[in-house]
């Protein structure tokens, strides 16, 4: 059997001690996983493998791209991405693809968030995106 104390003095100095490591964590880099960003962090590692646009929207799909203009851009730079755009884009009904269009026209749309899941990996996307 495992003793366990109920003595507050010890429970609060664990909680700062939690805490602190993941204030280390958060130093080194390393994110929270509650912060609602997972997903975008997902998207974003992808989009750094060799020919990433395309097995980001091949698993995922184009319709729900959480770096949205980023996947895009790099999708139209790879060898099948247009083909793979446009399949999937084909495939949309004509409400998701005019509302697709819309935030792709948009350069402000989702800006804040992506330099944020950028910067956290070092790279500053207003020094990357095109005008």
């Amino acid at each position: 059997m495992v003793k366990t104390s109920l003595d507050p003095r010890v429970v609060i100095k664990g909680t700062e001690l939690l805490s602190k490591l993941d204030q280390v964590d958060r130093d080194r880099g390393q994110t929270p996983e509650d912060d609602g960003l997972t997903a975008w962090r997902i998207e974003r590692d992808f989009l750094l493998l060799n020919n990433g646009g395309s097995a980001y929207a091949l698993v995922h799909g184009i319709a729900n791209c959480h770096l949205l203009h980023d996947t895009y851009e790099l999708l139209m730079q790879q060898e099948f991405g247009p083909e793979i755009w446009s399949r999937f884009y084909a495939k949309l009904n004509d409400d998701t693809r005019a509302q697709l269009d819309r935030t792709l026209a948009n350069p402000d749309y989702q800006l804040n968030v992506r330099k944020k899941i950028w910067s956290e990996i070092d790279i500053d996307i207003t020094k990357v995106d095109k005008p």
